[in-house]
């Protein structure tokens, strides 16, 4: 289903991993604050649980950065180790995915194709399905563009 767990990334796989995480855990950061926003529109801090979770988020996000730039063992550490809890996740994402794609989308799309019939299948008074077709005329300007 997914592919096997990297447990020796090389450095380059390290440092962009330090850039996700800064970028992914800042924005969620500020999403879950954002979310929680009073009607004024205003930014607050609605509970010291949220402040919590937000500064949390942004502390990880800069920590895993700036343990990228320092030390790319540590940084091996958190990699293998983020792979790993958030494994199940990718899993069951992908299953739900791909159940809700064959739920949804493939029966669509072929009933669309059946009711529109590609093929020109229809039930025909004749015998045979066989199409006349145009001669075809070989000039120069018909080779150009020969469909």
């Amino acid at each position: 289903m997914l592919g096997p767990i990297n447990r020796n990334p090389d450095e380059k796989t390290l440092r962009q991993f330090g850039w996700i995480m800064l970028g992914g855990c800042g924005v969620l950061g500020f999403l879950l604050g954002w979310l929680r926003l009073p009607a004024e529109g205003r930014w607050t801090w609605s509970s010291p649980g949220l402040q919590g979770a937000i500064l949390l988020l942004w502390t990880a996000g800069a920590a895993t950065f700036v343990a990228s730039r320092a030390s790319l063992e540590w940084t091996r550490t958190l990699y293998v180790g983020w792979m790993r809890a958030t494994r199940p996740v990718g899993v069951a994402v992908f299953t739900v995915g791909l159940t809700l794609m064959f739920l949804t989308v493939l029966p669509v799309f072929s009933l669309i194709i059946r009711l529109s019939d590609p093929l020109r299948r229809t039930l025909r008074s004749s015998g045979s399905y066989w199409e006349d077709v145009k001669p075809y005329d070989p000039t120069p300007r018909r080779m150009a563009r020969p469909f």
